[in-house]
């Protein structure tokens, strides 16, 4: 169980009642969670997150390195067993990549970028 998100990434307090995700909802929040989660932000540990300044939002990124990267943060997410697709599109005009993906969780049920939304990367 968790303590539901908005599509921004704020508390959901619909109604003035806090709202609560649990087992598909919770797993999908905490890897989106994690996703977003750049290198050095958490203060207690700076080792924490994904490398983006260093390996992603550069110029003329590696698409093997942010793959790997991506697909590793979401399989080590907790709850999850196997990363069965991903795809990464890169449009170079905006500079924007979006992901699309789907994974299955430890009890078996498969989650998708087609019912919890694509991430989105600025700058890529």
């Amino acid at each position: 169980m968790d303590i539901a998100l908005t599509s921004d990434s704020d508390i959901d307090i619909t109604g003035g009642t806090l709202s609560l995700v649990t087992e598909r909802d919770a797993i999908a929040q905490h890897m989106r969670i994690r996703l977003r989660f750049f290198l050095g932000e958490w203060f207690l540990d700076r080792r924490e997150g994904i490398p983006y300044f260093r390996d992603i939002l550069i110029k003329n990124p590696s698409r093997a390195v942010v793959t790997s990267t991506l697909k590793r943060v979401m399989l080590e997410t907790p709850g999850i067993a196997a990363v069965d697709k991903f795809a990464l599109e890169i449009d170079r005009e905006t500079r924007a990549g979006t992901i699309t993906w789907e994974v299955t969780t430890d009890s078996g049920a498969v989650l998708t970028s087609d019912d919890y939304g694509p991430l989105i990367l600025g700058e890529v």
